[in-house]
């Protein structure tokens, strides 16, 4: 899925989803016909766990 997708289906904005990518704290795999960034349930997994890590107090740092 690609990042409008992946965060309407999480509950967060896209500029979330691509920071948390350029941190590397997920890992997107390109397409390779167009090159848009493509997720898939893993990282939508990862990612309900990075917002939950955040809502106990833990820092990006501290998650990573």
């Amino acid at each position: 899925m690609k990042v409008n997708e992946l965060a309407k289906q999480v509950g967060v904005e896209p500029h979330v989803i691509r920071y948390y990518s350029r941190i590397g704290l997920l890992l997107p795999v390109r397409d390779n016909h167009n090159g848009y960034k493509l997720y898939d349930a893993e990282d939508a997994r990862r990612l309900e766990f990075i917002r939950q890590a955040q809502s106990l107090g833990l820092t990006l740092t501290e998650i990573s």
